[in-house]
């Protein structure tokens, strides 16, 4: 048992989550390298298998926001935001009433 009564995994965790916090705040490394980092830290403590963290990152909500994300971004790389902005204008006009 370690400080408040609490399991050493449960504070590892709760380190591990508490940093990825404050590094997604102050970015000093960028986010998605933030975003791996229980990857790598949780199994290394022990806490889980390499396999139940690799399944947490796995679910199929996560890679709907992942897919979402890249979608948007090659939009916006690609111009097919703005392509789309314009021909909706054209379509239903440039006033809102």
């Amino acid at each position: 048992m370690a400080a408040a009564g609490q399991p050493v995994p449960v504070l590892v965790v709760a380190a591990v989550a508490v940093l990825c916090v404050v590094w997604w705040i102050f970015e000093p490394l960028p986010i998605p390298v933030t975003s791996l980092l229980p990857l790598a830290v949780l199994p290394l403590a022990g806490v889980l298998t390499p396999a139940e963290v690799g399944q947490a990152y796995g679910s199929p909500l996560i890679l709907l926001l992942l897919g979402g994300f890249l979608l948007s971004r090659s939009m916006e790389a690609s111009g097919a935001h703005r392509r789309i902005a314009l021909g909706m204008i054209r379509l239903f006009g440039a006033s809102s009433g």
